[in-house]
């Protein structure tokens, strides 16, 4: 009986496992897409690293945050080539330059931050 109920445990616990990390995986690819189309951004540089992808909301609301590093050169060419910053001025706040993107598919806000210090970018876009 013990050895059944510690085989089960194990089974339970590898099935709680896999699947938080399947939904992690799913919720980190969804989350990335749908900021890209609201901030109007398109792929991350290659070498993008230290990718964070933040969900909230429900049904009537939803958030998206999303956390990277790059190269500097590499962030700059990136946001120069997209549709949502290129011709944007950055609001300029000490080491961070904002980029107050026009939303795209329905959003109602989209934030791109740019700390120059850490060559760290911080999407933030939003719909409710």
């Amino acid at each position: 009986m013990t050895k059944t109920l510690v085989i089960f445990a194990v089974f339970f616990g590898g099935v709680v496992i896999s699947g938080g990390v399947l939904y992690r995986a799913w919720v980190t690819a969804n989350g990335l897409e749908a900021a890209q189309k609201w901030a109007r951004m398109s792929a991350l540089p290659e070498t993008a690293a230290c990718l964070h992808v933040e969900t909230r909301g429900g049904p009537f609301t939803r958030e998206f945050t999303i956390q990277f590093n790059a190269p500097s050169d590499d962030l700059n060419s990136w946001l120069n080539r997209l549709p949502g910053t290129s011709k944007l001025n950055p609001v300029i706040k000490g080491r961070f330059r904002v980029y107050n993107v026009e939303p795209g598919n329905g959003a109602m806000h989209a934030e791109v931050t740019v700390d120059d210090g850490a060559n760290l970018v911080v999407i933030h876009t939003f719909w409710s």
